[in-house]
């Protein structure tokens, strides 16, 4: 991703090769260890933060008539999370403002944002009972004279918070359900669905995706942002032909 390359180059001052390959291409190399699933045919979803990728792949040939991407992913709930921050404490966030010496909001949102990124995270990879989302005065500025003044402090019912999101991610449970149908229409009933990207994690998307495949065989990667690093890596030891470029 060109976020990616930008830190690399301008942070760590390092020029990294030129990208020549997808995450979804990337996913798929990395579970090559499935070697007796790859004379079958694979549905790879790959669910990221601003993009949903299907890849369908038959006797390991990509059949492109098959295969699209859509511009969302779950960066929903983290705005849908955010939006609700911001209106429900508009006081506080003011105070952030003023004191803030002249700190621009998109600076803030930016930090509330990486904040209700991580508790979403957390939420959905411990499967916990309830979402809470919580920030001090002292996140957001760091010149604030109190260590524990609350900015905010959210905490939902798992109903609440599936209430909250429902709408806004319904896009999300429609493109895999619009996939099984483009899927059928073209008379294709994938054996394997390969979920992947950090959309993976989340439980009604896996629910969607079973219902929707109930046929196919469910393998999710543990880790999709090793996925992604790891196939890129093999990508490049094969192109370079050389093995000891990585174990």
């Amino acid at each position: 991703p060109k976020e990616y390359l930008k830190f690399f180059r301008d942070e760590c001052g390092i020029k990294p090769i030129e990208m020549c390959i997808n995450e979804s291409d990337a996913i798929l190399i990395h579970n090559s260890r499935y070697r007796s699933l790859f004379d079958t045919t694979i549905l790879q979803i790959v669910i990221g933060t601003s993009s949903m990728d299907f890849s369908l792949y038959s006797n390991q040939k990509n059949i492109s008539e098959c295969s699209w991407g859509i511009n969302t992913g779950t960066h929903i709930i983290e705005d849908i999370i955010v939006d609700y921050i911001f209106r429900n404490n508009e006081d506080n966030l003011k105070e952030v403002l003023a004191y803030g010496q002249g700190r621009e909001l998109c600076d803030i949102y930016t930090v509330i944002f990486n904040i209700v990124k991580k508790s979403v995270d957390d939420y959905f990879v411990y499967n916990k009972c309830f979402f809470e989302c919580e920030a001090r005065f002292r996140d957001l500025v760091s010149n604030w004279p109190s260590r524990i003044d609350a900015a905010f402090c959210l905490c939902l019912s798992n109903k609440e918070f599936m209430h909250l999101i429902q709408a806004d991610t319904n896009i999300l449970v429609q493109s895999i359900k619009h996939a099984s149908t483009k899927l059928n229409n073209f008379g294709v009933k994938p054996n394997v669905v390969l979920l992947s990207g950090v959309g993976c994690k989340i439980g009604f998307i896996r629910d969607i995706v079973k219902s929707e495949f109930p046929n196919a065989k469910i393998l999710q990667d543990i880790s999709p942002e090793y996925a992604i690093s790891n196939g890129n890596a093999l990508y490049v030891q094969k192109i370079y032909q050389d093995k000891s470029f990585i174990y």
